[in-house]
């Protein structure tokens, strides 16, 4: 398969990548089960890809093992242990980035090395230290920002991402207010299952093409104002 251009591997238990060596053309790589994978050396070569997404990679301790990210894309490196620092020497070696992918990585802390980056997709689910959430304001291009059981309460910041279409706030349980969400034309879906109880949805009535996402029995209030617009799952 030396002309295999992408490849899959969902969440299949492959654990040895020696066999990428192999296939020199490769521009895209998705494996989503990374936990028992230990060397992560096999991608390094691979200088056309810029299409990389992986999942549980708890071993992957440094940006050293992956191919240059100058190129790159679409990232994702959920569970990743980069350490401290890993986030400000990740943007700087991935300046093209549209899509990145870092949850449950403790080593997202403050958001501000995203500025800049031409983000159109980001998902922090899980990232429990990240912080300076007002620097998501400065990501104008945003269209999906997933940013479950993280710690944000004040979604202020949010208000100036106007092409933000999809929205995702399951159980951050620090929220208080969604009025800053009223004003995002393209807005589509929201997700607040299990998030703070009592939250207010009145403001966000007048967006006719908006679908508010909220778990069976969650407490909030002026449900009646979204009608069928409101999906409880």
């Amino acid at each position: 398969m030396p002309k295999l251009l992408s490849l899959s591997l969902g969440t299949s238990d492959v654990r040895d990548l020696g066999f990428l060596e192999d296939l020199s053309r490769l521009r895209s790589f998705w494996h989503s089960n990374c936990g028992a994978v230990t060397d992560y050396s096999p991608l390094h070569r691979h200088r056309t890809l810029s299409q990389l997404s992986l999942r549980a990679c708890f071993n992957l301790t440094s940006l050293d093992a992956l191919p240059p990210l100058r190129f790159m894309r679409t990232l994702g490196i959920g569970d990743s242990c980069l350490g401290e620092g890993g986030l400000d020497e990740l943007c700087r070696e991935a300046p093209h980035l549209s899509t990145l992918d870092v949850s449950g990585c403790d080593w997202v802390t403050s958001l501000r090395p995203l500025t800049g980056l031409p983000l159109t997709d980001l998902r922090l689910d899980g990232c429990q230290q990240a912080s300076d959430f007002d620097a998501l304001r400065d990501l104008p291009a945003m269209e999906l920002l997933s940013l479950i059981a993280t710690g944000i309460s004040d979604l202020e910041p949010l208000r100036s991402l106007s092409r933000l279409s999809i929205l995702r706030l399951d159980l951050c349980a620090s929220l208080n207010d969604l009025r800053p969400l009223a004003s995002l034309p393209r807005l589509r879906n929201l997700y607040i299952t299990d998030a703070a109880p009592g939250l207010d949805l009145a403001p966000l009535a007048a967006n006719r093409k908006l679908t508010v996402h909220i778990a069976p029995g969650q407490e909030v209030r002026n449900a009646e104002a979204l009608g069928r617009r409101l999906k409880v799952a």
